[in-house]
């Protein structure tokens, strides 16, 4: 992921690394999730390798563990030291964005591994060799 774009994970984890406070702004309450790219692989292949169980049938193929915003940006801050979280919260619906992945997972016999946290872990990883 670039950090310079303006999604929230990678606001937080640029926010965190040049230790500034983690800001979340808009509702705490949303939820998102998130998917290892080893997964995603792991769904593509076992996709591929099952196409006649796949006739006329569409895949969810996503993270169906929702995370809300504060549990992401705490999570961020675990693993990558920052002191503070502040909510801007603005007076907003909270709004909810994770796939029902449970149809793809039983086509396909199978389901995501990694966690958030894996995830991070393995990014910080990266950009501490960049």
């Amino acid at each position: 992921m670039n950090l310079k774009s303006q999604h929230a994970l990678t606001s937080f984890v640029r926010d965190a690394m040049e230790n500034n406070s983690i800001i979340i702004s808009g509702n705490p309450a949303t939820t998102r999730s998130y998917l290892h790219p080893i997964d995603l692989v792991r769904f593509l292949f076992a996709s591929s390798q099952n196409i006649s169980k796949l006739s006329n049938t569409t895949l969810h193929i996503g993270s169906s563990i929702a995370l809300t915003m504060k549990e992401i940006a705490s999570e961020v801050a675990r693993c990558f030291g920052a002191k503070e979280i502040i909510c801007q919260c603005l007076e907003i619906q909270a709004n909810h964005y994770v796939p029902i992945t449970d149809k793809t997972s039983g086509i396909l016999g199978i389901k995501q591994f990694y966690s958030l946290r894996d995830i991070l872990n393995d990014w910080k990883k990266y950009l501490q060799q960049i």
